[in-house]
């Protein structure tokens, strides 16, 4: 079967009544199938994946994670993510997370694709993000901020 085929990425997005989960915020999906708890997306390689992670319990949730990374072979392992990839820019942490899904959606309703962005971007948001600084939109000088 051609999707079994190595060079594709795997991505399995489960969901389980808000108290676990994980899903695409942004990505090209090849193609995918559903399963009984979520779905299977398979993605070629080269795509810039933005994956959100959670957990939570009846008085809401509790961890927040995204994983933005380049698939293909790479050196980082991702949960639910088949085989390891490059990892761009992680963050953790309800502020973090909502302040970098902000500058996503900001791509998307500029129609900014995030695919010919440099991973040079990511890379240094994500030093920013770990010092408490917030995320920037490409084109802003970072230095002299």
């Amino acid at each position: 079967m051609e999707i079994l085929n190595e060079i594709y990425t795997i991505i399995e997005e489960c969901f389980d009544e808000d108290t676990i989960g994980n899903r695409i915020r942004y990505g090209n999906v090849y193609k995918n199938i559903k399963t009984q708890g979520g779905r299977v997306n398979c993605i070629k390689p080269g795509n810039i994946i933005i994956l959100q992670r959670w957990s939570g319990g009846v008085f809401g949730t509790k961890s927040w994670y995204l994983y933005i990374f380049k698939t293909g072979a790479g050196s980082t392992q991702i949960p639910n993510v088949y085989p390891n990839v490059d990892l761009l820019l992680f963050c953790s942490g309800a502020t973090r997370v909502k302040r970098t899904l902000a500058v996503i959606e900001e791509f998307v309703l500029n129609k900014v694709d995030i695919n010919n962005l440099k991973d040079d971007y990511f890379i240094r948001q994500n030093s920013r993000l770990s010092t408490g600084k917030k995320v920037l939109y490409p084109g802003v000088d970072m230095y002299a901020i």
